[in-house]
C-alpha cells in the first residue's frame, strides 16, 4: 500500500504541476482573446491549441488499494481511520479521474471538431523529428488571418473559457486527491513508528 500510494502521490503531483501549467497557456490566451492580438499571439495559439487537444491518459491498474477492497477485507485492517481514509479514496480519486474523463471528451467531441472545421493546424509546436523525417512546418503562429479569425470568434472565446474553468477544477479535485493520499500515507506509516 505505501508504495502504490507513493507511486499515485507522484502521479497526481505530476499532474497538478501539469494542469497547472497549461492553466497559464489558457489565461495567457483569454488575454489574447480580450485585449487583441500581440507580438507573442502567434506562440500563444500554438501552445494554447496544443493543451486545448490534448488528453490526459493514466491506466493506474489493480493493486493492493483495488485487491483489498475488492474483497472488502478493509475490516482486517487495526486502523479505524485508515479504513475510512481507505475508503474514502476511491471517492477521492473517481471525482478527480470522472472529471477527467470529460475533460478528454470535451477535447474529442469539441476542441478537435472546431480546429478542423477552421482548418486550424494544431500541434506543429511540439513535432520533432525522432529520425530522418521532416517535421510538419504549418503552425497559426504564421498565419496572421488564423490568429485574428481564431481571436474574434465567439465560439472559440467560449472554448477557450470553458477549458479555463474547467481546468481550475481539475486544480482542485487533483488537490483534494493529493491531500488524501498523503492522509493515507501518513497513516500507513502509524504502524511501523
Amino acid at each position: 500500500m505505501k508504495k502504490e500510494f507513493t507511486s499515485l502521490h507522484k502521479v497526481l503531483t505530476r499532474h497538478l504541476a501539469e494542469h497547472s501549467r497549461t492553466l497559464e497557456l489558457l489565461e495567457d490566451l483569454l488575454l489574447e482573446i480580450e485585449n487583441g492580438p500581440s507580438k507573442d499571439s502567434g506562440l500563444i495559439l500554438d501552445l494554447a491549441l496544443l493543451e486545448m487537444t490534448s488528453v490526459i491518459t493514466w491506466k493506474r491498474g489493480d493493486g493492493a488499494l483495488d485487491e483489498l477492497l475488492s474483497s472488502g477485507r478493509t475490516k482486517i485492517l487495526t486502523s479505524s481511520t485508515l479504513r475510512a481514509k481507505l475508503s474514502d479514496w476511491e471517492g477521492v480519486f473517481g471525482n478527480y479521474w470522472g472529471d477527467q474523463e470529460i475533460a478528454n471528451k470535451m477535447v474529442y467531441e469539441a476542441h478537435i471538431p472546431y480546429f478542423v472545421s477552421k482548418n486550424v493546424a494544431v500541434g506543429a509546436v511540439m513535432a520533432e523529428s525522432h529520425d530522418d523525417r521532416p517535421t510538419p512546418e504549418r503552425s497559426i503562429s504564421n498565419d496572421p488571418d488564423a490568429i485574428g479569425q481564431l481571436l474574434e470568434d465567439p465560439r472559440f472565446h467560449v472554448l477557450a473559457e470553458v477549458r479555463y474553468r474547467f481546468k481550475e477544477h481539475l486544480i482542485v479535485e487533483i488537490a483534494i486527491a493529493i491531500a488524501a493520499a498523503e492522509a493515507i500515507l501518513a497513516e500507513v506509516e502509524v504502524p511501523f513508528n
